[in-house]
């Protein structure tokens, strides 16, 4: 008898997701996947609506926003304590998500709080030590940002990240912050605007994802390096705007210590970023958190999360096929061919030019200006 090999897949609606989101009012909220990742952070009013990231979190294997605690000394280790590999508790109330943990001799708790009434949010992290004597420790927030309406960014990604401007201009106390505006106009015929930093004051900062991936100080999977290796400092546009912030180095006794970062959104930003937006940050240092204890649970994640990356053949020198020549004999060559990986099946395009963007979307401008 014939065994009916049909499968239908059907991706779930948003509202099936199960999402917890948190909002103040302004306008602004966030929300979180079950498995204690980011889904989206959103404003909206009567004008229409912006999705300040730039990809939604999946229930499969999270974003890209995430935060790593980097321990130094004897021991040294890089932690997920937010994103798709944390390995910790998450909970969540009508204004501030948390997640907690322990990792080594150094206990976390980081809550994600909305401003009680701006549109601004801050990442607060407070970290032990639970031995005696001091660990040297650092942190890397990574948010990527879209700045646009849902469908403009889901359209093309790497098309809307072009778009995006990036301004650094250093505070005077938090040190560097990150300005991004979407020059492209959103609904409203308006620029959305966003600036990230750390309160405590940053040491180093990146603009795009493509300095974190080619970084060559990276660890395996993980977007940063060990302890002691910095950002570049340097702002670069590509096609995943995706600003880092590098907290300086803190010194953490058995008492704790703890650092915020923050970030500023602004609806509508007429004029591009400059030095004369330093003062929507002025209220900034006088607002402390007033967030109760939250009950947190373990989340509920997929196997993909913690699975390793896959390990593909390597291409020859020119890049057309895998330098295993022998694994397909007689296979014709083909130009500009691209490999993609997806549960374990191989999809090959046919010869010619690629019709895709870089990202397998639309094609970008950049595509299209090399044809």
């Amino acid at each position: 008898m014939a065994t009916d090999l049909t499968r239908s897949f059907q991706m779930p609606r948003r509202e099936e997701l199960g999402l917890f989101t948190i909002s103040n009012g302004s306008g602004l909220s966030i929300a979180a996947l079950p498995n204690g990742t980011l889904f989206a952070i959103e404003y909206a009013d009567d004008k229409g609506s912006v999705q300040i990231n730039q990809i939604q979190g999946s229930p499969l294997t999270g974003g890209i926003g995430r935060l790593y605690l980097r321990i130094g000394g004897a021991a040294p280790d890089v932690v997920e304590i937010v994103g798709p590999r944390a390995n910790g508790s998450f909970g969540h109330d009508t204004t501030s998500f948390s997640w907690s943990g322990k990792r080594g001799d150094i206990g976390y708790t980081v809550r994600l709080e909305l401003h009680p009434s701006e549109t601004a949010w801050f990442w607060r992290v407070s970290i032990r030590h639970l031995k005696d004597g001091a660990l040297p420790v650092d942190l890397v927030l990574i948010q990527d940002v879209g700045l646009g309406d849902r469908g403009f960014l889901m359209n093309s990604e790497a098309y809307a990240s072009q778009y995006v401007d990036h301004h650094i201009t250093d505070h005077e106390t938090f040190g560097p912050v990150v300005m991004n505006r979407q020059n492209l106009k959103q609904s409203g015929a308006r620029n959305p605007w966003l600036v990230q930093g750390c309160r405590d004051g940053a040491a180093a900062y990146a603009t795009d994802a493509i300095q974190l991936v080619q970084a060559k100080d990276r660890l395996d999977d993980r977007l940063v390096g060990p302890f002691g290796t910095s950002l570049p400092s340097k702002r670069r546009q590509q096609e995943t705007a995706c600003p880092a912030i590098q907290s300086k180095s803190l010194s953490v006794p058995a008492s704790g210590v703890t650092a915020t970062f923050f970030a500023v959104f602004a609806a509508d930003h007429p004029e591009a970023s400059s030095d004369a937006d330093l003062s929507r940050l002025d209220a900034l240092a006088a607002t402390n958190s007033a967030a109760a204890d939250i009950e947190e649970v373990t989340p509920v994640c997929s196997l993909l999360q913690d699975a390793a990356l896959l390990k593909a053949e390597a291409l020859d020198k020119k890049g057309d096929q895998p330098a295993l020549s022998g694994a397909e004999p007689g296979r014709a060559r083909r130009r500009k061919a691209s490999f993609v990986f997806r549960v374990g099946r191989r999809f090959e395009p046919s010869c010619g030019p690629a019709r895709q963007g870089a990202h397998g979307g639309a094609p970008s401008r950049r595509d299209r200006q090399k044809r």
